[in-house]
């Protein structure tokens, strides 16, 4: 009945992959004591791992009864929202981490995208991303994300270029050529009046998709290599 103890061998079975007998060792960590914040996230994650979203929240909402301020808890429970179509819900809590905790670059990375998905607040939603790729250089995921946005906002004055340029590269050597990223740095190249670069990087870009059955990303960069030809950048409506 040692809440602890069933813990930490939750923990150590987790690492090792065998997700089941971990649960069961978390269950009853909060059996034995239903404080047990660490217990209840750990649970929260395997249910999250296993798509059981409403589980996971049950999990989640139990940790921060005990612990308001844990940014581990609102992080999980914002995912939780998030994937059961409750965005407005994860935003909040997505915030509520980071006021516990203001280096979570992947709180600012899902902040970011759920304003920018939202079309809400897009200076504030760069700068989220901004944040997430000051905490997280060599993490290609939002890096690919602000360059695109810069790439390809609507609206002109949130558009750089020459950044877009420069963050798309990154995100290229760190995927090592992967066509999403390359797409990306294609429409950089556009926006920055580099269109010769946008022509051949966009090129690449559907030869690697095709070659890795991303037939629909082939064609998508296919139309938007239609614009680069004739000198025009692809800015999203």
């Amino acid at each position: 009945d040692n809440s602890t103890a069933h813990h930490f061998l939750g923990v150590i079975l987790l690492d090792s992959g065998d997700f089941a007998v971990a649960e069961q060792h978390f269950a009853k960590a909060v059996q034995s004591n239903p404080a047990n914040i660490r217990a209840r996230n750990a649970l929260g994650y395997i249910f999250s791992q296993q798509r059981k979203w409403a589980e996971a929240s049950e999990q989640y909402e139990a940790a921060l009864r005990i612990e308001p301020d844990s940014a581990k808890a609102h992080m999980g429970l914002a995912e939780a929202f998030a994937k059961r179509g409750r965005p407005d819900l994860a935003i909040n809590h997505y915030v509520l981490a980071l006021q516990s905790n203001p280096n979570i670059a992947e709180a600012h990375f899902q902040l970011g995208s759920a304003l920018l998905s939202g079309k809400k607040e897009p200076s504030q939603a760069i700068n989220y991303l901004q944040n997430a790729v000051h905490l997280a250089p060599d993490w290609p995921v939002p890096l690919n994300a602000l360059a695109w946005t810069l790439a390809t906002h609507p609206d002109a004055k949130f558009r750089n270029g020459p950044e877009a340029v420069r963050l798309a590269h990154q995100a290229v050597i760190l995927t090592k050529n992967d066509p999403g990223t390359l797409d990306t740095l294609a429409a950089a190249y556009a926006e920055a009046g580099q269109f010769t670069n946008a022509i051949d990087t966009a090129e690449a870009a559907i030869q690697k998709a095709a070659a890795t059955g991303q037939t629909n990303l082939a064609a998508e960069i296919a139309s938007r290599l239609k614009l680069f030809q004739v000198q025009q950048a692809y800015h999203e409506p």
